[in-house]
């Protein structure tokens, strides 16, 4: 391997634990020195990697998902505005919503008005069900445990960008013996909805989990990654039919 190439493939990994960690402090301090002491890079040499590997600057990427996740909390959960203003890293609520209106030409108030804003207590059953159409939709409420994950992430449309994901992950699983073990689940992980994020900026990984007292030997190079899925409880939908009818169930879940 070339030593650009090599030199590449760690920038993008150095890049993919940036975008882990934004994802999990979403409402903390996100700037420069943070991300840059993340990636072990410069200031300024993580600004300019940053920007070729995905394509936006780090402040624009920033400041688009933490509105983008605002959006997705205004049109499916009742929080307070004021709360959701404070998680995407704004000091006033004023300055959110300017921020917001600029990105979706509506303001918060507004935007909720479009959507569902379930209460807890319409999930707070251990069995419920849903009508979609003529279907009936069961859900089951489990306690899941903490799962460690080798990961590749691929943006774009799901259908395109979950097919790519999963070629390179199982490409690079066959040659890790233990990451074939039947015990090991498989895992998509969806993070945008295509009513909110732009089709090209859509994310999705495509996950493996294994236990990591048995294997050490994961490479976390290029879009190889390992990231860890949390602990908690999970709605479990069980869904029989077309692809095509997934994006149905999933607003009947919503």
């Amino acid at each position: 391997m070339s030593y650009k190439k090599e030199t590449e493939l760690q920038y993008r990994k150095k890049i993919n634990d940036v975008h882990i960690y934004m994802q999990n402090h979403l409402g903390s301090t996100l700037n420069l020195d943070v991300l840059s002491s993340v990636a072990n890079i410069s200031k300024f040499h993580f600004h300019r990697i940053f920007s070729a590997v995905t394509g936006e600057n780090v402040l624009q990427y920033i400041k688009r998902i933490r509105l983008e996740n605002a959006a997705f909390r205004l049109y499916y959960t009742g929080d307070p505005i004021t709360d959701i203003a404070r998680d995407s890293g704004y000091a006033t609520l004023s300055a959110f919503s300017k921020s917001f209106k600029n990105q979706f030409n509506c303001n918060p108030r507004g935007y909720r008005k479009t959507g569902v804003n379930l209460t807890e207590s319409d999930i707070s059953k251990e069995t419920s069900f849903w009508r979609n159409d003529n279907n009936i939709i069961q859900c089951e409420v489990r306690d899941v445990d903490e799962y460690v994950v080798c990961y590749v992430r691929k943006t774009g449309e799901y259908c395109i960008a979950a097919q790519s994901a999963w070629e390179t992950l199982l490409n690079y699983a066959r040659d890790v013996e233990s990451l074939s073990d039947n015990n090991n689940k498989h895992i998509g992980i969806t993070y945008d909805s295509p009513k909110i994020t732009s089709a090209d900026c859509i994310r999705y990984d495509a996950c493996i989990s294994y236990n990591p007292d048995i294997l050490n030997g994961i490479k976390k190079i290029g879009d190889i990654g390992i990231q860890r899925i949390p602990s908690g409880k999970f709605a479990v939908f069980k869904h029989r039919g077309e692809y095509s009818n997934l994006w149905n169930i999933y607003n009947a879940i919503y």
